[in-house]
């Protein structure tokens, strides 16, 4: 059986959906569960709130989507 497991806050959750990353989030405290199965970790759960950040910076050369957009069929 697949366990879900808190490590902040100690709640314990049971179940296969727990190998989706949608499942893997503690509703009390919003943290990742850690994933066990069989006894043995599997994998640190997903949550949005401990989840990387990713920067992504565009070229001030390129124009936006927006501004392709509005040039086109523009009178």
């Amino acid at each position: 059986m697949i366990e879900g497991k808190c490590s902040k806050c100690g709640t314990l959750r049971y179940g296969w959906a727990l190998l989706n990353t949608r499942y893997q989030t503690c509703p009390k405290c919003g943290s990742g569960l850690d994933i066990y199965k069989d006894g043995h970790l599997i994998t640190k759960g997903f949550s949005p709130f401990t989840a990387k950040r990713i920067d992504v910076e565009e070229s001030r050369d390129t124009p936006s989507s927006q501004m392709k957009d509005e040039g086109e069929g523009s009178l």
